[in-house]
């Protein structure tokens, strides 16, 4: 099963227009917490792109890789200076069917995000809302036509998770 688990702004983007995040809750309400801590235990395999890798061991964990107990897969051309991390560059599609029996979350950035999305790989959707308007930024999607449907609601103080499935038709 391939997720997405993500945060965005009411309209759409996961990061500022200096690529930050500071619009984000600092501490996250007690049931995404939990949520969280059970989502993560039941990953195999984190993948994400080489910028959203740099910002984790720079700005949000610096000093720990978040992701011990997860395979990390980084996908760049470049060698990847981490013990607990893998350069990756094959297509998505083909990691994805090399992987089919693991859980993968799909970490970030926009741009690796939707080359999952553009061939329709990500099963469940799982999408917390933050109650502002950032304007600009990085957008979470591109234009893709991708039929969903609501799995669960959560919603603690002003955040709110919506998990969609994909439906195929």
């Amino acid at each position: 099963m391939i997720i997405l688990y993500v945060a965005q702004s009411i309209d759409g983007y996961i990061a500022d227009e200096k690529d930050g995040l500071d619009w984000l809750p600092e501490i996250m309400p007690k049931k995404f917490a939990e949520n969280y801590e059970n989502f993560i235990k039941s990953i195999d395999i984190v993948a994400m792109g080489k910028n959203t890798y740099e910002h984790i061991i720079t700005k949000l964990s610096p000093d720990v890789w978040p992701y011990p107990e997860q395979e990390s897969y980084i996908w760049t051309n470049q060698k990847i200076d981490h013990e607990k991390c893998i350069a990756e560059n094959k297509d998505v599609a083909d990691f994805a069917s090399e992987h089919k029996d693991k859980r993968i979350w799909v970490v970030g950035g926009a741009n690796f995000i939707n080359q999952w999305i553009k061939k329709d790989l990500i099963d469940m959707y799982i999408i917390a809302t933050a109650p502002v308007l950032l304007g600009e930024g990085i957008r979470l999607f591109d234009n893709h036509k991708i039929h969903l449907e609501v799995d669960s609601v959560l919603q603690d103080g002003n955040l709110t998770q919506i998990s969609y499935k994909r439906v195929k038709y």
